[in-house]
């Protein structure tokens, strides 16, 4: 029996190497592509969950924010306002408003988890204000008829602040932590309300002085204190957030502001009580 033919030149058996490897780079490349039209590739459902989640996200903390800011606006009408006869339920009821407004976000979908988290402790620190808000009246109801200069009064009331003040303060780094961090991840920006800068030209012009007093601070440092329909007049300074008035009598007073905006400010005396401006 005859041999079979000789190997043809250049189909050795390195070439045959050769056309393996081309082979499985071809099966290689053929199913990449078969997946990726399939939708099952990692880098394309990574970067539209990204893109979902952004998106979803970015539209959760907009309406926080918003939320947020609603509910600082009509606590300060109903402080300047002054009905204290429908204050309580007024103020009760928007707590109960901003929780639930609030809460619903948590529902939406593909929300990033350190937002759904900042939420909890909103709710939390919301809930707890609430809290305090009812106690505080209901032991001030429970004092009777009895003028805010009384003692017993306005320990109540410098207990119920201190309380507000804290639970105020205490998620402050916690939501610019979770700003920075989404900022990062998704390249954007979740921004803050800026802090409330105390300058002068923030506080020229009249204020409503816990709704029955008149302050009308001008541009040249003077001032008119109107209390009782007497005018107490003298000079004022700002000194970071310290207001000081100088009367022509000798006296002064310091008011420390807490915090406000352009038409409403919350501060503090120099015995430590708690005085609004509203205009």
């Amino acid at each position: 029996m005859s041999a079979g033919p000789p190997p043809l030149p250049g189909t050795s058996g390195s070439n045959t190497t050769i056309k393996n490897v081309v082979i499985g780079i071809l099966t290689t490349v053929t199913a990449s592509a078969i997946i990726y039209f399939l939708g099952f590739g990692g880098d394309h459902s990574d970067i539209k969950e990204i893109k979902i989640k952004k998106e979803a996200t970015t539209e959760a903390w907009n309406s926080l924010m918003f939320y947020e800011n609603q509910f600082r606006e009509t606590g300060t009408r109903m402080t300047c306002q002054g009905d204290t006869a429908s204050m309580e339920a007024n103020i009760l009821n928007e707590y109960d408003k901003i929780i639930k407004n609030i809460s619903n976000i948590e529902k939406v979908e593909h929300v990033d988890n350190r937002l759904i988290s900042l939420i909890d402790r909103r709710i939390a620190t919301l809930s707890g204000k609430r809290k305090a808000s009812a106690d505080y009246y209901t032991a001030l109801e429970t004092l009777g008829n009895v003028s805010e200069d009384d003692p017993r009064s306005k320990d109540l009331y410098h207990n119920f602040i201190s309380k507000i003040n804290i639970l105020d303060t205490q998620d402050s780094s916690f939501i610019e932590g979770v700003s920075k961090e989404l900022n990062k991840k998704y390249s954007s920006k979740f921004e803050l309300p800026g802090p409330f800068i105390v300058r002068p030209e923030v506080l020229y012009g009249n204020w409503t002085v816990d709704r029955n007093k008149y302050l009308d601070l001008k541009k040249d440092n003077t001032f008119s204190f109107i209390m009782e329909s007497v005018n107490y007049p003298g000079k004022w300074s700002l000194n970071d957030l310290n207001m000081q008035l100088n009367f022509d009598d000798g006296s002064s007073i310091v008011y420390t502001v807490n915090s406000g905006s352009q038409n409403f400010l919350m501060a503090t005396d120099n015995t430590g009580n708690v005085h609004f401006f509203c205009r």
